[in-house]
């Protein structure tokens, strides 16, 4: 905010001196400043209501209150240390983010969809497996899916192709009731064929989670051991407790951009989910994609970043 100090006196000029006293000259003539009384004392003046500070426009008359300037880098707003730098986001003491506005959008996408997905059945081509559903009830209790038959495949089918990035098993050995860390092959099938993700050694009693060289839209997975199994004492035994698929992320395509959205801020508490809010018109035609089955992105338009992104969780209306 710019405020005019009425008692700044143009330099060299005392503060007692009158307009008419010979302060300025020229070829001996006395000049008093253009449309001050000669009778005002400068230190008591009032400034010309026809010259302006360079920048302010014209129109303006003296005694509005607040002239807003912007200048990036040398204004700062109170409260905010000299070395913040303009375009930034400011993080207060109590946590709040308030983001500078000319630099975050808020978006509405659709939602994206991920996570670990448990196949819906399976299949057993070579019948060397026992307890097939075990290996995928999810519970790590309940029991395990084992052969004893070296490089019998045991398939895992989710209820439809799924557009997987990598997948997690939870298996064991057991040799005559000795835990080992079994060597096996984890396989998916796409584009009409299978293709190998990962053949070595897994940890025993532990998730082991393999990732797919690149996301694929897959029919199915498989695995095996090539450990040598035996149905004959000693029993040599490779389990499956849990098998599971990772859904890569889909979705989250651009809806729309709410551009008339201001006031925006995102509040960052210990150990809980940031909260995004923001206002905007209430006549904003846009606002009818601001429902709970599309999710608010805050992105940085200067670095491309989402910073934030939630599901409305309340809107008030304020008229």
């Amino acid at each position: 905010m710019a405020k005019l100090n009425q008692n700044i006196l143009p330099s060299g000029i005392a503060s007692t001196s009158e307009v008419g006293e010979p302060s300025l000259s020229f070829g001996g003539f006395t000049i008093a400043p253009s449309g001050i009384a000669s009778t005002l004392a400068f230190g008591t003046a009032k400034l010309n209501q026809n010259v302006l500070p360079s920048g302010i426009a014209s129109t303006l008359a003296f005694g509005e209150p607040e002239l807003i300037i912007i200048v990036p880098g040398v204004i700062q707003p109170s409260g905010i240390a000299p070395t913040t730098v303009f375009g930034t986001p400011i993080i207060s003491v109590v946590g709040l983010h308030i983001p500078p506005q000319s630099r975050y959008v808020v978006e509405l996408h659709n939602p994206i969809s991920q996570g670990w997905v448990i196949p819906d059945s399976h299949n057993d081509p070579s019948s060397a497996w026992d307890g097939e559903t075990y290996a995928y009830d999810d519970s790590l209790v309940s029991g395990q899916a084992y052969t004893t038959t070296t490089n019998a495949k045991l398939e895992l089918i989710p209820a439809s192709p799924l557009y997987t990035s990598k997948l997690r098993i939870y298996g064991s050995g057991s040799n005559n009731g000795t835990p080992f860390n079994p060597n096996i092959v984890l396989d998916v099938y796409y584009s009409g064929a299978w293709h190998n993700v990962y053949t070595g050694g897994i940890q025993y009693g532990t998730w082991v989670e393999k990732t797919l060289a690149s996301p694929q839209t897959i029919e199915k997975a498989r695995v095996s051991c090539t450990d040598v199994l035996s149905a004959s004492p000693p029993i040599k035994v490779f389990s499956v407790t849990e098998f599971w698929f990772y859904a890569a992320p889909t979705g989250g395509e651009l809806l729309s951009i709410l551009e008339n959205a201001h006031a925006i801020a995102i509040e960052q508490s210990l150990n809980t989910s940031p909260v995004i809010t923001f206002s905007l018109p209430a006549d904003d035609d846009k606002s009818v994609l601001l429902t709970r089955a599309n999710e608010v992105w805050i992105r940085d338009i200067v670095t491309g970043d989402v910073i934030a992104s939630g599901i409305l969780e309340e809107r008030v209306d304020t008229r």
